[in-house]
């Protein structure tokens, strides 16, 4: 197993999102297979996240570092989100719909003054459109 430096592990996450699979193992001179384990295996990771969203702000609230918990099966099921849709949230790659905020403040028992405030406080810390 040949490990990763972590130039090419910066590249990697820089660009996972940019260009295909089979294009950043070319680059690297690894195969797609490869590239693809590194990103599940890496999944938790902060430098997966695009930016900051609402169900990593909730995380950060109830874990304080996000990336220590891990959906399971009866998690999933219980706030009624599919798995590719949960990372999708959780990289900030789709927005949470209020019923999904909800259904998982409920369930990480945060109280919607803890998720109203969290969600006033990405207003002022979100990016000026240009």
């Amino acid at each position: 197993m040949q490990h990763y430096t972590e130039e090419e592990k910066r590249f990697i996450f820089e660009n996972y999102t940019k260009m295909q699979i089979s294009e950043i193992a070319h680059q690297l001179g690894r195969k797609s297979n490869a590239i693809h384990l590194f990103l599940h295996r890496n999944a938790n990771d902060k430098r997966m996240v695009m930016r900051e969203n609402l169900l990593f702000s909730l995380l950060k609230t109830k874990f304080k570092d996000p990336s220590l918990f891990a959906p399971n099966r009866q998690f999933l099921d219980a706030v009624r989100i599919g798995q590719k849709r949960y990372w999708a949230l959780y990289k900030g790659l789709e927005v949470m719909t209020n019923e999904e905020c909800i259904r998982i403040a409920d369930y990480l028992d945060i109280s919607l003054d803890g998720v109203f405030l969290i969600h006033q406080l990405q207003l002022f810390e979100a990016e000026p459109t240009k």
